[in-house]
């Protein structure tokens, strides 16, 4: 059984991370859930940045967020990121919602999006004590509606944002 963990980003992981980055950049993908990841020059900016979203003091157009690696227990492996926004702006009341995730190209379909989704949900509720989440997806993203629905989403609406329909998702927390 594969058991995984949400991770602090932390230096231990950089090259993993390194890894990760340059894996979605040759793929030419979207880093969903990896917070400023794909803007940041080095990982330990990286990992600074993601420090400072755990602080009251944020940079403008950002909100309170934790940043995780999604880490394979057994082998101590970087499978995927996920961030946890605390609240919502305009934008992420649109797009982007709650919980961000991404699981890098060469480890999916293998279920670690689905546990991380779980661990994300349980940490909102634990943590935050966030009765319900929401999520969003692509409407040509199957694999991550697929995860969605599995975790108890429940499809709120469409909205339009760019040349995208964007589908939204509430996830009641009741978890145990």
């Amino acid at each position: 059984m594969t058991v995984l963990r949400l991770e602090k980003p932390l230096l231990v992981y950089k090259e993993q991370i390194l890894d990760y980055k340059q894996e979605f950049l040759a793929a030419n993908e979207s880093m969903d859930g990896s917070g400023v990841l794909a803007q940041v020059e080095t990982i330990e900016e990286f990992i600074a940045l993601s420090e400072q979203g755990m602080y009251k003091v944020l940079p403008r157009n950002f909100v309170l967020a934790t940043q995780f690696l999604l880490i394979e227990e057994t082998k101590d492996k970087l499978v995927g990121m996920m961030q946890i926004r605390h609240t919502l702006d305009k934008k992420l009341a649109v797009i982007g919602g709650h919980i961000g995730y991404s699981v890098r190209k060469s480890m999916r379909s293998q279920g670690y999006a689905k546990i991380g989704l779980r661990l994300a949900l349980l940490y909102c509720q634990s943590h935050l004590q966030l009765s319900r989440v929401l999520l969003t997806c692509r409407k040509d993203n199957f694999a991550s509606r697929k995860v969605i629905l599995s975790q108890g989403g429940i499809k709120e609406n469409e909205v339009i944002f760019g040349p995208y329909v964007i589908e939204r998702y509430w996830i009641e927390l009741n978890l145990q």
